[in-house]
C-alpha cells in the first residue's frame, strides 16, 4: 500500500468517525428528547464515542477502499498536526479566559430564549456536536488553501472573542442539578458543567 493511499486511508477513517459521532449524538438526542429513552451512563459513553462510531468506520472505509487515494491531501502535517494545535487553541483558550476573569467583574445576564426555549437536559447533545464539528474541515477539506482560510479565520474570529470577554465579561445562572443524576441526558450535563469555567466562556 502505498504512502498516499494509507495517508488516504487515515484522513478518510478520521473524517467518517467524526462523522459517525455526531450522528450518534443526534439521535441520542432524539430518543432522550421526543421518546424519553434513557440509559446506562457509561456503557452509552462507550457506544457513542468508540464502538458504533468505530465499527461504522470500518464497514465505511472497507466499501471505499478502491479510492482512499482521492483523500490524501499533501502535505501530511498541514493538517494532521495543525488541526489538534487549533483544537487546542480554542478550547484551551475558552478556560483560560475562563481562569482569567474575575466573576466579581461579570455582567449578570438573564436568558431571554428561555422564556421561549424551556431548558431540558437532553438539549446539551445539541451542544456536544461543535467539538467533533471543529475537527471536520481538517480531515474533508480537499485543498490545502482551504484549510490555510480556516486556520486564519479561526484564529481571528477567537481572538476577537477571548479580548471582547476579558474586556466585558458575562454570566449567567447555571441551572441546579440533581446528583446523582437521575437520566443519562442529566449526567452528561453535569459532566458538562463540571468542566467548564465558572463564568460562560467566551465561546
Amino acid at each position: 500500500m502505498s504512502g498516499v493511499v494509507i495517508h488516504g486511508l487515515v484522513r478518510r477513517a478520521l473524517f467518517l468517525y467524526l462523522l459517525f459521532v455526531l450522528l450518534g449524538v443526534q439521535v441520542t438526542f432524539l430518543l432522550t428528547a421526543a421518546l424519553g429513552v434513557d440509559f446506562e451512563p457509561v456503557s452509552a459513553t462507550w457506544v457513542l464515542t468508540c464502538f458504533l462510531p468505530v465499527a461504522l468506520m470500518a464497514v465505511r472505509v472497507a466499501a471505499e477502499r478502491g479510492r482512499l487515494a482521492t483523500f490524501a491531501l499533501p502535505p501530511w502535517p498541514l493538517w494532521a498536526v495543525l488541526g489538534p494545535v487549533m483544537f487546542g487553541f480554542w478550547s484551551g483558550g475558552y478556560f483560560l479566559v475562563g481562569l482569567l476573569t474575575d466573576p466579581d467583574r461579570a455582567t449578570h445576564l438573564t436568558p431571554v430564549l428561555d422564556r421561549f426555549i424551556p431548558f431540558k437536559p437532553s438539549f446539551v447533545f445539541i451542544y456536544l456536536n461543535v467539538y467533533p464539528l471543529f475537527l471536520m474541515p481538517f480531515v474533508c477539506a480537499r485543498r490545502a488553501a482551504t484549510i490555510h482560510r480556516v486556520i486564519a479565520g479561526s484564529v481571528v474570529m477567537l481572538v476577537v472573542s477571548y479580548a471582547f470577554f476579558l474586556a466585558m465579561p458575562v454570566s449567567f445562572d447555571r441551572p441546579a442539578l440533581p446528583e446523582p443524576p437521575p437520566d443519562f441526558s442529566t449526567w452528561v450535563l453535569l459532566m458538562v458543567v463540571t468542566v467548564h469555567p465558572s463564568l460562560c466562556g467566551a465561546s
